[in-house]
């Protein structure tokens, strides 16, 4: 899967939460993945997310994205 399909996904998948900042790091943004790297997303709620909601996103972004998904 392309950056910009990532990178798609992601936005699509944050959108209807409204947030007012996204970043992503670790391998992914230093484009150093490799097979068994996770994606680190760093995310600013504008109207905050509960514990449960944020490790069902979690999950659904992993799902779609085919790999572990970490948001913080």
């Amino acid at each position: 899967m392309s950056s910009a399909e990532i990178n798609n996904i992601i936005l699509e998948s944050l959108r209807q939460y409204n947030p007012l900042f996204i970043g992503l790091f670790g391998s992914y943004a230093r484009n150093e993945q490799t097979a068994n790297s996770d994606i680190d997303i760093l995310v600013s709620f504008s109207n905050g997310i509960s514990l449960l909601g944020l490790i069902r996103l979690e999950d659904e972004l992993s799902i779609r994205l085919g790999r572990k998904v970490d948001l913080i």
